[in-house]
């Protein structure tokens, strides 16, 4: 029996909403908060937060939101939809309001905009899409569940003008409260908190997701105590515990302790390959012949999973990789499920154990004193590379009894880009660029997953025309895939003249800027730095320039060699540059081992950045002596 169905007999619940003094009232908008066309204290904002409102009723053990948002850009219709996690089913209510030939229009939100998916006990996600939203709409909206919220934001991605929590206490839950955030925020009373006029959390380049950073409170219930029942219930005090719980769920432990469908292919896995590796691959193949991803996240399997792998054929993350982790055990390899939170859905906080902030299952696999991370989501990750939204600090993985540990996501894998530029004159003594780029493990999966939505080789070719307006791009073709190995070469064959790459600068003097193609830029501009800078995995990129001069041209000057290090060993960039028979050769390597930087490192970062920018930026000049 779930926990709030326990609570609902102990404290006869009532549905009415608790009645509590509101400064704005449900259902009815100010005039003032229709006409508003802009918000004075950013007036680059999208949508702002007027009104939040939580309460949480300690007698009943229920918890009212009501929250209202007004709309002022296109961009910021967004926020019409809303994704809502709650530990129970919940009420719903709501409006949307619009000006329409000087009269106020009032459309109710209808339960037909509101989709609702159970996830496991306690643990429900509603996405809800209010209707009629356009700018100036102003969107009133409330809901009510039993229990704590998992957490109450005080900030968000856009303004809010007044934020107010009050927390009744309650003698039979224990819960903990965990405070994240740089904004300050009041406690006017004991658990009654205020927050006015808060800013937009910035948004800033190469950042683990806002929602990391926000402002707010994390909530999880960790004992539930009815002596009077002689009932006591334990949730989430240890990560033990969650992997517990998480294996007594039907669509979680039972999927792995079960699907007898799978038996025959485990056998013939089992007979047929010897070494673990052999297994993995395998059973990923397999799976992935039977079931596609469908863009959904989750971390328990939905009613349907035996479905969705034998007839739809479709499923989200958890139904693949729980199946994936069943064939795996039924083959006789040591393979363990490993739960974590996606980049999207914040980290979790490994001092702090919290159902609620899991929502995807990997593949853990023990191979002797070798550990393998496996994701049969994605069609082109092997085994031991996760997709990049997996690579979220940490995630639990859940061993035998309720025993477990903490595994680091790092990735051992880096996106690596290898290029070679040949500059030489053509049949007509104009220069060209022949430009073969090589891409590698991460590069290699952004590179496949851009070309395939692009669907062939000349779609993507057009795209990169589009990408690189500046550069004159003849022709395109993809040299070489290896899939296995995560590495796929392209090569194109650009003109030069013309464009920005080779500039007049005199007479017959000329500007050669030879790394075209280059998408490096600097992320780092702002003056400061609020949050840590997250490069999500290792980077190298390998730059090699040759140039040929046409006939009765000499070379001026060069770039000279030289050398960047970040403290620490943590970066570099080399630069190094030789001339030979009136031939140029170049190579720079730019690496950056460390994954994670704190903020306070963010201007010798920023220094670093610009430096590599402005040695890219030096040309070669090159004069006609003809």
């Amino acid at each position: 029996m779930r926990i709030f169905t326990i609570l609902v007999l102990y404290t006869v619940f009532s549905s009415a909403i608790a009645q509590q003094s509101k400064p704005i009232q449900f259902g009815t908008v100010t005039s003032s908060e229709m006409k508003m066309s802009l918000y004075e204290k950013d007036t680059t904002a999208p949508a702002v937060i007027l009104h939040d409102e939580g309460y949480f009723n300690g007698n009943r053990f229920e918890f009212t939101r009501h929250v209202r948002i007004k709309i002022l850009t296109e961009a910021g219709t967004s926020f019409g939809n809303f994704t809502i996690r709650v530990p129970s089913k919940s009420y719903m209510d709501g409006y949307t309001f619009n000006m329409e030939n000087g009269l106020l229009r009032k459309t109710k939100l209808e339960r037909s905009n509101i989709y609702n998916e159970e996830i496991v006990d306690g643990f429900d996600v509603y996405k809800v899409f209010f209707p009629a939203v356009k700018p100036g709409s102003v969107i009133d909206f409330r809901y009510t569940h039993m229990g704590l919220p998992f957490e109450w934001r005080f900030q968000e991605v856009i303004p809010v003008v007044y934020n107010h929590l009050t927390l009744e206490s309650t003698s039979n839950v224990y819960y903990k409260k965990v405070f994240y955030g740089l904004e300050k925020i009041t406690e006017v009373k004991d658990n009654e908190f205020v927050a006015e006029n808060m800013p937009a959390i910035k948004v800033e380049p190469l950042m683990n997701h806002y929602s990391n950073y926000v402002t707010r409170f994390q909530f999880d219930v960790e004992t539930v105590s009815f002596p009077r029942w002689n009932f006591y219930r334990d949730f989430s005090t240890k990560w033990e515990k969650v992997g517990k719980r998480l294996m007594e769920h039907e669509f979680f432990g039972g999927v792995i302790n079960g699907c007898a469908f799978l038996n025959e292919k485990a056998r013939e896995i089992e007979q047929g390959k010897a070494a673990i590796p052999e297994k993995i691959s395998a059973a990923v193949d397999y799976i992935r012949q039977n079931i596609k991803w469908n863009n959904n996240f989750g971390v328990i399997a939905p009613k349907s999973f035996r479905e969705d792998f034998k007839t739809n054929h479709s499923g989200n993350s958890a139904t693949i990789n729980l199946l994936l982790i069943t064939l795996l055990k039924k083959s006789g390899v040591k393979v363990y499920p490993l739960v974590l939170s996606t980049r999207d859905n914040g980290m979790i906080n490994p001092l702090s154990a919290s159902l609620n902030k899991l929502n995807y299952v990997v593949a853990f696999v023990k191979d002797g004193d070798r550990s393998i991370l496996v994701d049969a989501t994605n069609a082109h990750t092997v085994p031991g590379i996760l997709p990049e939204h997996c690579l979220n600090t940490v995630g639990w993985a859940i061993e035998e009894g309720e025993s477990g540990e903490l595994i680091d996501l790092t990735p051992g894998r880096a996106n690596m880009l290898k290029r070679f530029i040949m500059i030489k004159p053509n049949e007509s003594n104009e220069l060209i660029a022949e430009v073969t780029s090589t891409y590698g493990d991460y590069a290699y999966l952004d590179w496949i997953a851009e070309f395939e939505k692009n669907g062939s080789e000349k779609s993507y070719g057009d795209v990169l025309k589009t990408k690189h307006p500046d550069a004159q791009i003849d022709s395109y073709a993809v040299v070489s895939q290896d899939t296995a190995n995560l590495k796929a070469s392209e090569r194109a064959v650009l003109s030069l003249s013309g464009t920005p790459s080779l500039e007049s600068i005199g007479d017959r003097e000329f500007s050669l800027n030879p790394f075209v193609f280059n998408d490096f830029v600097n992320p780092f501009r702002s003056t400061g730095r609020a949050f840590p800078i997250d490069f999500i995995y290792p980077r190298k990129r390998s730059v090699i320039v040759s140039i040929e001069l046409p006939p009765g041209y000499e070379l001026k000057s060069c770039p000279q060699s030289s050398r960047i290090d970040y403290p620490g060993g943590k970066a570099a960039f080399i630069f190094l540059s030789s001339v030979a028979n009136n031939r140029v050769s170049i190579r720079c390597d730019f690496t950056v081992r460390q994954t994670l930087f704190t903020e306070d490192e963010y201007e010798t970062m920023k220094a670093f950045f610009t430096g590599v920018i402005n040695k890219l930026n030096e040309s070669v000049q090159i004069v006609n002596k003809t």
